[in-house]
């Protein structure tokens, strides 16, 4: 996954997208693929590229040392992310042998300076809560306008579940409300 990263930003910066769509984009990525969107955007930055003008995380997993507590305690809980899947998953992408502290590995620990306004989804019944949480915590210590929504009793990516799921369809509403906000700021 660390490739696929390092290859797609080069992608981006070798065929760049115009400034005024570049800065309008936002993703919904969850789990993995919200590392992946996280990475992206730092390596972004990195090279001096426009960022997106916001980003929207559902269940983001961003800490593959696996050092969260509800990986644990909500393990029982959640009936769809379980520790042992996210430990073989984690284990097929990096070797024990690599520092998974590597922030291109676990984007919990990267320097987060001037990532865009951020808003992170999560169910209070999930295995990745504890993510969720300690990268608010990461993106708003580094001065970034952070929102985080812990919705009760929901589970890993509940908004996936949209069409039955009547808090599945106010946490879209949300982000949509906070995308809309982010792109008239510009």
């Amino acid at each position: 996954m660390v490739a696929c990263v390092i290859d797609t930003s080069r992608v981006l910066i070798f065929f760049p997208l115009s400034p005024p769509t570049a800065m309008r984009s936002a993703g919904m990525p969850w789990r993995a693929g919200g590392n992946l969107a996280i990475t992206l955007i730092n390596r972004l930055g990195a090279a001096g590229e426009p960022l997106p003008a916001c980003a929207w995380l559902i269940s983001p997993w961003t800490d593959l040392t696996m050092s969260g507590t509800t990986l644990e305690t909500k393990d029982a809980v959640d009936p769809i992310i379980h520790k042992g899947y996210l430990d073989e998953l984690a284990d097929a992408y990096v070797p024990r042998s690599v520092d998974r502290k590597n922030p291109l590995i676990s984007p919990l620990f990267a320097d987060l300076r001037g990532f865009p306004p951020t808003l992170i989804q999560v169910g209070s019944a999930e295995t990745l809560l504890s993510d969720a949480v300690r990268f608010a915590a990461a993106v708003g210590s580094s001065d970034v306008d952070v929102t985080l929504e812990i919705w009760p009793h929901m589970i890993h990516a509940w908004p996936l579940w949209n069409a039955k799921l009547e808090d599945g369809r106010r946490a879209l509403t949300k982000a949509g409300e906070f995308i809309r906000a982010q792109g008239q700021r510009l």
